[in-house]
């Protein structure tokens, strides 16, 4: 309804807009006052039709041109916008993957240190000194602690997001449950990958904000078939919302995110539960790295 009004009034509008300049510029040439002979006929004003069209030509050119110069205006700012902002979602998932490269390296120098360590331990019990054994593996657990994440897919990058993301649902008391294969080798970089979980589970997030705490939940089932990929992300919505939102930000990176990878994006919205499904078009490559959580 909104958009048939907005098409009734661009219409419109620039109709009236002429229309009245016509008028202005008539009475401002020639005046209201009309001089009549009963032989001659009309004497004043004497009305020059093609003077006329060409300033009804002129307007409408004149107008065509504003209105054509203002749209392609709007969609080079709406288009500037959205690279901004996707640039911006781009730097944060690059600081998602530079956590997780750190915690990569210091789990390989935990791992060189690790012999080092049991040889410590080695000696301590071999002494006796079991107290001196059990401070020295309390201190060492909270190292250990601080290199594992919460979630385990196979991706060190979206284990760093998903783990952050999976804490704040928590704290909003939101039910999750998971299922993902991440395949190990294809075209779609870290980054990109980041971008659509990142912004898939902030609106799902956002979307149970305002759900009764017994219906909040977020479903994420990630599998490879064949040569491709198919996510789902699916979260407790607005029972009333009954058609597909528009996309905002969040939905409209996650576009770029497909396109850029020959994917296919389709949302649906049915009784109170929204769904997101994406189809990636993966490499040749077979292997696979597979893990489960739930």
């Amino acid at each position: 309804m909104t958009s048939c009004r907005l098409i009734s009034l661009v219409f419109v509008l620039p109709v009236l807009y002429i229309s009245l300049v016509e008028r202005a510029i008539r009475d401002m040439i020639y005046g209201n006052t009309v001089i009549a002979d009963r032989e001659l006929g009309i004497i004043f004003p004497v009305v020059n039709h093609m003077e006329l069209l060409f300033l009804q030509l002129f307007a409408s050119f004149s107008l065509f041109f504003l209105l054509t110069a203002w749209k392609r205006l709007t969609k080079s700012l709406l288009k500037e916008q959205a690279l901004q902002l996707l640039k911006q979602q781009a730097k944060v998932q690059e600081t998602y993957i530079l956590e997780a490269r750190l915690r990569e390296e210091q789990t390989r120098s935990f791992r060189h240190d690790i012999k080092n360590h049991l040889t410590v331990l080695s000696g301590l019990l071999k002494e006796g000194c079991t107290k001196q054994a059990y401070n020295y593996l309390a201190n060492l657990e909270p190292l250990s602690s601080s290199l594992s994440y919460p979630v385990h897919i196979g991706n060190p990058a979206v284990d760093a997001l998903l783990g952050s993301k999976f804490a704040i649902a928590q704290q909003k008391h939101i039910s999750l449950q998971w299922e993902l294969r991440l395949p190990d080798h294809s075209s779609i970089s870290d980054v990109d990958w980041c971008i659509v979980f990142s912004n898939g589970m902030d609106n799902a997030i956002r979307a149970n904000d305002d759900i009764a705490e017994e219906k909040k939940f977020i479903l994420i089932i990630g599998k490879k078939k064949g040569n491709f990929y198919l996510l789902s992300i699916e979260n407790a919505c607005d029972e009333a919302l009954n058609q597909e939102p528009e996309y905002g930000t969040g939905l409209s990176n996650i576009k770029a995110v497909m396109d850029r990878n020959q994917g296919i994006m389709e949302t649906m919205v049915s009784n109170g539960r929204f769904k997101l499904n994406l189809l990636f078009l993966l490499s040749q490559h077979p292997d696979d790295i597979s893990r489960q959580n739930g």
